[in-house]
């Protein structure tokens, strides 16, 4: 449900009516999904979601989708998640 369900043809529809509205909603949607996909993944696996500031992450997501339209967008977060740094946690921000 929600953004993420969309496809990326979708999503592009919508940008280029209105790029700063739809690609809020859309990248809001893929903060809350990467956030809470990073919570459940095991330590090791874990990425730094600082590990790329959020105008490089948007303009992945539309070039990912503009790659593959007929991709839920949420596939392209997934993409984006994976290329993300490793997140090593330190004594000072360890769970």
């Amino acid at each position: 449900m929600g953004a993420g369900a969309s496809t990326c043809a979708e999503f592009a529809k919508l940008y280029q009516r209105n790029p700063g509205e739809y690609e809020y909603v859309y990248f809001h949607w893929a903060q809350g999904f990467m956030s809470a996909f990073n919570e459940l993944a095991s330590k090791e696996s874990r990425r730094n979601l600082d590990g790329m500031n959020a105008s490089e992450e948007m303009r992945y997501l539309r070039n990912y989708c503009s790659e593959h339209p007929l991709d839920e967008y949420y596939k392209a977060v997934v993409h984006l998640y994976a290329g993300l740094p490793r997140f090593y946690p330190t004594s000072a921000n360890q769970k």
